[in-house]
């Protein structure tokens, strides 16, 4: 099945049949997203068409691309490949019961498929962080996820068999696919489903190409979330914010390394003295515990005390 594909309809039909024939009552999908999309599809139309319980059943997603996020959604794509459309489904019986994470299986993925699937947490992470149905809880997800891409997306990239990149990936990938299931999606996934299906590009790959045109569209509309799509929207355009070490505080981006790989330690970061090497206030920005200012800057300090002053905001 090719990437951009997802899902034939005929696949699902074959499926379902199949189903019937044998009187299974235990489903374990294996593969990525399309293979867990037609597992969950086969499921629910076999439960509506042919009334078999299959809530009863267990049934096991689980992932070999770090990218979809399927084995904890309620969403599958499905495609009409003879007339070039995608169709989104949207169902809490879409839903997995169990999904088994384990990164071994993600090795073999080729670092043109690895950087595909990446660029799809990426996106998953970002648009549920600025969707209308954003809370806490998916925020929370949606930055450790953006976190972890940007630092060990390039290493999974650089080499396959890394296997801390390789569960890093995987543990953002779900991350990112339990934010979006609660927060939802935007613009850029819309338009990647469309486009994909019209000239046979991969799903994480025309996200993206788009990316950077919806980030630039959507960061002029100041009115959402106070800015805080302004911040994102940096993040992930300019590559900046996000060092080998974790996320770093917006007073102090990093820059992509001349290599392609993870960006070094900018020296402004307020962690690092004058020298440029990391002081112990600095400690807690290597661990990613950066502090959101009450004052209103929509920067990311490393303090409680936000941005010292500077915009007028402090943590009681």
């Amino acid at each position: 099945m090719t990437a951009w594909c997802r899902i034939p309809i005929e696949v699902v039909a074959a499926g379902v049949q199949a189903l019937q024939d044998c009187g299974a009552e235990v489903m374990i999908a294996v593969g990525g997203g399309s293979t867990i999309d037609a597992a969950k599809a086969i499921r629910a139309v076999a439960k509506e068409t042919l009334h078999i319980d299959t809530d009863r059943w267990e049934c096991f997603a689980v992932p070999t691309t770090s990218g979809t996020g399927s084995e904890v959604t309620d969403y599958a794509v499905i495609t009409d490949r003879a007339k070039g459309i995608k169709y989104p489904l949207d169902s809490q019986a879409l839903r997995p019961p169990v999904a088994i994470l384990d990164p071994e299986l993600t090795v073999s993925a080729p670092a043109s498929v690895t950087a595909d699937a990446g660029m799809d947490v990426l996106t998953h992470a970002l648009e549920a962080y600025v969707s209308k149905g954003a809370n806490d809880f998916s925020d929370a997800l949606c930055e450790k996820a953006v976190s972890l891409v940007f630092h060990f997306l390039p290493l999974a990239f650089q080499d396959g068999t890394n296997l801390l990149a390789r569960e890093k990936m995987h543990n953002a990938s779900c991350m990112a696919g339990l934010a979006f299931n609660s927060a939802g999606l935007g613009l850029n996934h819309g338009m990647a489903h469309a486009i994909g299906a019209k000239l046979h590009i991969a799903h994480g790959r025309i996200n993206a190409m788009l990316l950077p045109h919806i980030i630039t569209f959507n960061a002029d509309l100041g009115r959402i979330r106070n800015g805080e799509y302004a911040l994102a929207a940096k993040v992930s355009a300019h590559g900046k914010g996000f060092g080998p070490a974790g996320p770093q505080c917006a007073a102090g981006r990093d820059q992509p390394s001349a290599g392609g790989g993870a960006p070094e330690p900018h020296p402004e970061d307020p962690g690092l003295p004058e020298g440029g090497e990391r002081s112990p206030q600095g400690e807690g920005a290597a661990r990613g515990d950066c502090f959101r200012c009450p004052g209103g800057c929509h920067h990311r300090h490393q303090s409680q005390t936000g941005c010292g002053g500077a915009c007028g905001g402090s943590f009681e």
